[in-house]
C-alpha cells in the first residue's frame, strides 16, 4: 500500500534562518499549481492543486534533548526534506540530525535545498551544508565518505533570487519540469499586464487605494525584516554566551576536571549581567539552561531558570504563543520529574488547554500533551483518569497519523507502563513494549536512542515475570544500542547497564552486578557530579546489592549515604528519599537493628504519605511494609489495621484476583498465623 504522506515537506532549518523559513513556508503554501497541470502523473504522483500542508517546527530544541517523537513523526509523514542552508545549518547538529534520520528513512532522493547565506563569492556549498547532506548514509544510518550532490535553489545575491528559487522547490515537490513552471509565471504575468492596460481607464480612481495598499506592504515588510534581525541577534547573542561561559569549563575537554552541572552553575551565574535590556535573549538563555538542569535530574537548579523564563516570556510574547508555551511545558516535565504530582497535574491541564487553543484539536501537540499527562497521572497513582486520557492520546494519534506513527508508539509505551504501575500485569506490559518497539522499527529503518529506551523498557517488563535468561539479551541489545548511539556517557546507558545489573542480581551473578553499578556510577560520577542524585540512586542499588553479599555493614554505609545525598538533592519530601529510608530499614532488619529499623520506616511512610495520592499502591507498599515489620516484632495489635487497610484498598483498585491482592492477603495470613489466630488466616488464604 502506498505511503499516506501527511505533509508535502519538512522544513529543516537553523533558528538564525528563521525568517527565511516563514518566507518559505508561506510561499509555498500559498503556491497554486497551473489548473491544466493538476492531476497530471509524474514521477512522484499526481500533481495537486496546492503544496499544503508544508510543516516547519516552531519551538527550539532544548539544549541536551534528542529530537522530539513529534519531529521524528512529523519526518515520517513528509514526502519531502527541505534544508535551509547556510553557515549556520552547516553547524547545526539539530539540522544534521533531521536530514541523516529522514534519508534512513525515505533515502537521499527526496532532499531538497535552499542556500540562505553564506559567502557569495563562493559556490562551494562545503560551508552551508550540513554533513549528513553532502554525504551518503550506510544502511544503519551512518555517514560515509562518498559525497552526494542535493538539489539546491540559491537565494544568494547573483544567484536564483527567490521567485526562480521558489519555483526550482516547486518542481522537485510536484516532479514538473521548470520549465513549465517558469511559462506558467510568465504567462500570469502577461495576464496581469493585459489586465492592467485594459483597466488603465480606472487607474486614477484606485491609485489611492493602491497608495495606501503600498505603504502597508512596505510596513510589513519592514516589520518582518527587524523581526528576523531580532530574532538573528538573539540566537547569535545566545550562541555566543554559550560559547564564551561554557568553553572554559568544557567537562569533555583534556586537562579538565569538571562536570557538566558545574559547567552550567557557571553559566548560570552570568546570565543576570550578560543580558541587561535583553529580556528575549535572556529567557531564551534562562529556559536552555533550565531544560539542561532538569534533565541532569537538578530540579532545585532548574525550578528558578524556568518560572523566570515563563514569566519573561509571558510578558513579552503573551501566555499563547509557542516559546511560552514551550517553557510551561518544562515546568511540568519538571514537577512530574520532581514528584510535586499535583503543581504538575495542575500545569499540564493548562498546558492542555493553550495548546488546544493554539494548535487546534485534534493536533500531534495536543496528542503528545495529552500522552505527557497520562503518564504524569499513572506516577500519581490516578490510575482510572490516567487511562482514559491515555486512551484519548492514543485515539487522537492514531486518527492523525495511522498505527505507523512514533506518536503512537509513545503512546503505547505509557499504557505499558500503566499496566505495569497500576495493575502489575507484566504480561500487558510486554505486549504493549513490543508493539511499540515494532513501530519505531517499521517507521526507522535504523534504531534510534528511543529503540534503545524501549528495549529497555521491555527487559524490564520480561524480568519481572521471571523470565531471567530471555530479559538478559534484550536488555544487551539495549546497552549496546546506547553505547553505539549515544556514547560512554550517555545516561541513558547508565539506566540499562543499572537494569542489566538488576538480571545479574536476580540471577547470582552478584560480581557482575557490582561491575556493572561501578560503570554506572563512573559515567554518572563523570557527567553529572558527585553530588548529582542519580549517582545517589546508584549508590543506593549498591548497598542493597551489598547486602545480598552478606555484607550488611557496607551496605547499611552506602545507603545511609545515598539517603543523605537524595535529602540534600530533593529536599525531605521527595519518594525518591522515602525509598532510600525503607531499603535502609531492611537492611538494618537483616543485621537485627530492630528499632532502627522501625524508626527509619516511619521516616519512610511519613515521607510517602506526603508524595503519594492516599489510594496509590506506592503508598500502600510502605504501609504494608511497616505492618510486617511490627509482625517481626510480634506488635500484632498495631500491625493488623494496617494491614487490612492495605487489602482493603488493593481489593477497591484491582478487584480479587490480581498480583496485587493476592500480596496483601499473604501478608495477613503471616499476621495472624504469627498471631495464633488460624481462623482469620483462613479467610484471607
Amino acid at each position: 500500500m502506498a505511503h499516506k504522506w501527511r505533509y508535502r515537506a519538512f522544513i529543516s532549518y537553523s533558528h538564525a534562518d528563521k525568517a527565511v523559513a516563514q518566507w518559505l513556508h508561506r510561499a509555498l503554501e500559498r503556491f497554486r499549481l497551473p489548473s491544466r497541470l493538476v492531476g497530471e502523473q509524474t514521477g512522484i504522483g499526481a500533481v495537486p492543486a496546492r503544496l499544503t500542508p508544508i510543516f516547519r517546527d516552531r519551538d527550539e530544541i532544548s539544549a541536551g534533548a534528542d529530537l522530539s517523537d513529534t519531529l521524528r513523526q512529523a519526518l515520517a509523514d513528509s514526502m519531502f526534506l527541505i534544508v535551509i542552508a547556510s553557515p549556520d545549518a552547516a553547524g547545526s547538529r539539530w539540522v544534521n540530525e533531521e536530514v541523516r534520520l529522514f534519508k534512513t528513512m525515505h533515502g537521499e532522493a527526496r532532499v531538497l535545498a535552499l542556500i540562505a547565506t553564506g559567502d557569495p563569492g563562493e559556490r562551494d556549498t562545503c560551508g552551508v551544508f550540513p554533513p549528513a547532506l553532502r554525504f551518503r548514509l550506510d544502511a544503519e544510518g551512518q555517514l560515509t565518505g562518498n559525497p552526494t550532490e542535493p538539489v539546491a535553489a540559491d537565494l544568494r545575491p547573483g544567484a536564483d533570487g527567490k521567485r526562480m528559487a521558489k519555483l526550482k522547490l516547486v518542481a522537485g515537490l510536484t516532479g514538473l519540469p521548470l520549465d513549465a513552471l517558469v511559462q506558467r509565471e510568465t504567462a500570469r504575468r502577461q495576464r496581469w499586464l493585459l489586465g492592467v492596460a485594459s483597466a488603465s481607464l480606472a487607474l486614477v480612481a484606485v491609485m489611492a487605494v493602491l497608495t495606501v495598499a503600498a505603504i502597508q506592504g512596505q510596513r510589513e515588510a519592514e516589520r518582518q525584516r527587524a523581526e528576523a534581525q531580532a530574532e538573528a541577534a538573539k540566537v547569535r547573542a545566545v550562541n555566543q554566551f554559550m560559547r564564551d561561559t561554557l568553553s572554559a569549563a568544557n567537562p569533555w575537554g583534556a586537562g579538565y576536571d569538571v562536570s557538566v552541572v558545574e559547567a552550567l552553575d557557571q553559566a548560570t551565574d552570568k546570565i543576570a549581567l550578560s543580558f541587561v535590556g535583553q529580556p528575549g535573549v535572556e529567557a531564551e538563555v534562562r529556559h536552555t539552561i533550565g531544560n539542561a538542569y532538569n534533565n541532569l535530574g537538578r530540579y532545585d537548579r532548574a525550578r528558578p531558570l524556568l518560572e523566570a523564563a515563563a514569566d519573561m516570556r509571558t510578558r513579552l510574547l503573551g501566555r499563547e504563543d509557542p516559546e511560552t508555551i514551550e517553557t510551561l511545558a518544562a515546568l511540568a516535565q519538571l514537577g512530574w520529574r520532581d514528584s510535586r504530582f499535583d503543581e504538575a497535574i495542575a500545569q499540564a491541564h493548562e498546558l492542555l488547554e493553550l495548546r488546544r487553543r493554539v494548535f487546534g484539536d485534534p493536533s500531534p501537540e495536543v496528542g503528545t500533551t495529552l500522552d505527557f499527562l497520562g503518564r504524569l497521572l499513572t506516577d500519581a497513582g490516578q490510575y482510572e483518569e490516567a487511562e482514559r486520557v491515555t486512551e484519548e492520546a492514543l485515539a487522537m494519534s492514531l486518527a492523525l497519523h495511522g498505527e505507523r506513527s512514533l506518536q503512537v508508539a509513545a503512546c503505547y509505551q505509557t499504557k505499558a507502563v500503566l499496566a505495569q504501575i497500576a495493575h502489575q500485569d507484566y504480561a500487558l506490559a510486554e505486549d504493549l513494549s513490543r508493539r511499540e518497539i515494532a513501530i519505531r522499527r517499521a517507521v526507522s529503518d535504523a534504531d534510534t536512542m528511543e529503540t534503545a529506551s524501549a528495549l529497555n523498557n521491555l527487559g524490564i517488563f520480561v524480568m519481572l515475570q521471571g523470565r531471567l535468561e530471555e530479559a538478559q539479551p534484550i536488555l544487551e541489545e539495549a546497552v549496546e544500542l546506547d553505547r553505539r548511539l549515544g556514547g560512554a556517557q550517555h545516561p541513558e546507558l547508565a539506566r540499562a547497564l543499572e537494569n542489566l545489573g538488576n538480571v545479574h542480581y536476580r540471577l547470582g551473578n552478584i560480581d557482575r552486578t557490582l561491575e556493572l553499578l561501578a560503570e554506572v556510577i563512573t559515567i554518572r560520577r563523570e557527567g553529572l557530579g558527585d553530588d548529582n542524585p542519580e549517582v545517589a540512586r546508584t549508590l543506593h542499588n549498591r548497598g542493597m546489592v551489598l547486602s545480598r553479599a552478606g555484607d550488611l555493614e557496607g551496605a547499611e554505609a552506602a545507603l545511609r549515604d545515598a539517603v543523605a545525598r537524595m535529602g540534600r538533592a530533593y529536599g525531605p519530601d521527595h519518594s525518591d528519599v522515602a525509598s532510600g529510608h525503607r531499603s535502609l530499614s531492611y537492611v538494618l532488619q537483616l543485621g537485627g537493628k530492630l528499632d532502627q529499623a522501625e524508626a527509619e520506616l516511619r521516616t519512610a511512610l511519613a515521607i510517602a504519605e506526603r508524595a503519594f495520592a492516599e489510594e496509590s499502591p506506592g503508598l500502600a507498599a510502605y504501609r504494608q511494609a511497616l505492618g510486617g515489620l511490627l509482625v517481626t516484632r510480634q506488635r500484632y495489635g498495631e500491625a493488623e489495621p494496617l494491614l487490612l487497610a492495605v487489602h482493603e484498598s488493593a481489593v477497591l483498585a484491582d478487584g480479587e484476583g490480581s498480583v496485587r491482592v493476592a500480596a496483601t492477603a499473604g501478608a495477613l495470613v503471616a499476621l495472624y498465623e504469627a498471631w495464633g489466630k488460624p481462623d482469620k488466616a483462613d479467610l484471607y488464604r
